[in-house]
């Protein structure tokens, strides 16, 4: 950086900064700032998508108990998300709360849904997925995933779908294919 010095009288010079010095350091402290943000922004939404997975995985193993134990899986339609709560704490909750306690219910950045076909025989999970470096670990781990939609599902409902390509989620009212 170069100095410059100026006199103020006989015996006294000060040193300091060039205002465009001084304005290309700050700039630089913010793009680094910004950098470090969305570097850490997103690492919370992985974060999100990473627990939310795994909290579909225990739903799914508590659905699997459930069924061990009544041959049938909690005939139901139920839904969860930041605006609305639908049969997820009043009926799916309930049911399942010998296998998983409490029944994980993430409101503010996702979405949860559960439902039940074919007499309880068959059912579905799905929750969505907010990262695109999540796209490969949810595409190829045991449901179906649509990377334009963004959701995961889980259940032997969609894997019928997806073994004659079809989408559970967008095929009607919480799936119906085939």
């Amino acid at each position: 950086m170069k100095r410059i010095a100026r006199r103020l009288d006989l015996n006294v010079w000060v040193a300091g900064f060039t205002l465009v010095e001084l304005l290309v350091v700050i700039a630089i402290i913010g793009t680094l700032g910004a950098i470090v943000i969305a570097g850490v922004n997103s690492a919370r939404v992985l974060a999100r998508d990473v627990k939310r997975i795994a909290e579909l995985r225990q739903i799914q193993k508590a659905l699997e108990l459930y069924y061990a134990d009544y041959a049938a899986y909690p005939n139901t339609q139920a839904y969860v998300s930041r605006d609305q709560d639908v049969s997820w704490t009043t009926v799916l909750q309930p049911a399942l709360a010998p296998y998983i306690s409490p029944l994980p219910s993430e409101r503010y950045y996702g979405h949860y849904l559960y439902s039940a076909k074919n007499n309880a025989q068959k059912y579905g999970l799905m929750a969505n997925v907010e990262h695109s470096s999540n796209y490969d670990l949810v595409n190829n781990d045991g449901g179906y995933f649509n990377a334009n939609e963004s959701y995961y599902e889980l259940g032997s409902a969609p894997a019928e779908c997806a073994s004659v390509g079809k989408d559970w989620w967008a095929s009607g009212i919480y799936g119906s294919c085939p």
